[in-house]
């Protein structure tokens, strides 16, 4: 099995939005927790100590570079699992000391489908109600607007740092202080604010828990060159949670089980070179998007740039292109070496157009999404405008042949 990838040629991945190659300092890093470290951390013996510590200095690590307190960093087996447990578990906590009372949740349109879904699961159990918080044509959210859906019974807004679709960085902040304003006229300590910061956390420069003012905050390894199936959750307050699984104390009870614990040193450690390396990077990679987008331009005048949002992520476009099928532009770039998606690998076994895409508007919900990492360069930009264009050209004769 090995030697069939052996024989690979060399190809150009663009597609760090639906993960990224592990940094090999991180890998470096891991290296002696798998064999010479192994030790479960909730035994009494001497190594098994030395491990619990190695775990909390990474802990507190991950505190420092948010601006939060040790006590306050919870570590999960990736952010899906770490959105799904979180949302459950406040929606149960609530519900426990407000039994008469049925829950509202309000979630951004195009937020995570790990995020919505939840949601939406709990919605159609009739155990809350909840709103879409609409995505408008320039991909980002009206936040005026947010006011009209919170509600006495909102126990939580939940809302995206960065989309990892289109690339629209939204204005927690501005969020944050509204929920404020609604506590004080609510006099509660609801609706909590849920932040998935997953796609920002390498490329924001302010993931600072003071600066958001929120309540919950997701950061995963594999976005940001660490480890998959790796996250960290800052919450707050963790009376405003239950635990949703059982069978051990590990993590506060939140998120029993062992510990992951080269998992745990290796997101740490990428989000440690992720602070250091953000301007560089971000400097780099967004006049290379821009390349992109404007030389596809030149020969597609009719292509739409599925974000006029005025802050963005420097790495990603996200496009549609209209008269020709997206998923089999992906399938001819794939055979010609470049690596891009049609819409979001979390979503990649389902059918259908993103619901990202179909958030904005009801038609061409159709699109392509090149995102770039730290090795990308020009000259492999250079040549992935000249082979989608070539495609594109092929595609477009089809099209129009067949029409």
């Amino acid at each position: 099995m090995l030697s069939l990838f052996s024989t690979r040629k060399k190809r150009v991945f663009f597609d760090h939005a639906s993960t990224t190659p592990i940094n090999q300092k991180v890998v470096t890093a891991m290296k002696p927790y798998f064999s010479s470290y192994f030790h479960n951390p909730s035994a009494l013996y001497k190594e098994a100590v030395d491990v619990k510590k190695d775990v909390e200095q990474a802990r507190g690590a991950f505190a420092h570079l948010i601006d939060a307190r040790p006590n306050t960093i919870v570590f999960y087996d990736g952010a899906t699992e770490a959105n799904n447990l979180i949302i459950l578990g406040i929606i149960d906590r609530y519900i426990s000391e407000n039994p008469n009372t049925k829950p509202h949740i309000v979630i951004g349109a195009g937020d995570h489908s790990s995020t919505i879904e939840s949601v939406k699961m709990l919605g159609e159990r009739g155990e809350i109600e909840y709103d879409l918080l609409p995505l408008a044509v320039s991909a980002d959210y009206n936040y005026e607007e947010l006011k009209k859906f919170i509600k006495e019974n909102t126990v939580l807004v939940s809302i995206g740092y960065a989309n990892g679709e289109i690339g629209t960085v939204h204005d927690v902040r501005q969020v944050a202080k509204l929920i404020r304003k609604k506590r004080k006229e609510f006099n509660s300590r609801y609706p909590l604010l849920h932040v998935d910061a997953v796609q920002a956390f390498q490329y924001v420069a302010d993931v600072r828990m003071p600066s958001l003012g929120c309540d919950v905050c997701i950061v995963s390894g594999s976005k940001m060159y660490g480890p998959k199936k790796t996250a960290a959750a800052f919450i707050k307050d963790r009376d405003m949670i239950n635990p949703v699984i059982v069978g051990g104390g590990q993590e506060s009870g939140l998120r029993p089980g062992t510990e992951n614990v080269p998992g745990i040193i290796g997101l740490v450690t990428a989000a440690e070179i992720a602070r250091e390396s953000r301007e560089v990077f971000s400097k780099k990679l967004a006049p290379l998007v821009q390349y992109i987008e404007e030389e596809l331009k030149k020969v597609i005048p009719n292509m739409f740039v599925n974000s006029s949002a005025a802050s963005k992520l420097p790495n990603i476009l996200n496009i549609t292109v209209p008269d020709i099928s997206h998923e089999e532009m992906v399938i001819r770039m794939d055979a010609r070496g470049f690596m891009i998606s049609a819409k979001s690998a979390c979503k990649s076994d389902t059918e259908g157009d993103s619901h990202v895409i179909k958030a904005m508007r009801e038609n061409n919900t159709e699109s392509l999404r090149i995102s770039l990492g730290r090795e990308s360069t020009k000259k492999q930009c250079t040549e992935f405008i000249k082979i989608f264009v070539d495609e594109y050209n092929k595609l477009k004769n089809t099209h129009e042949k067949y029409r």
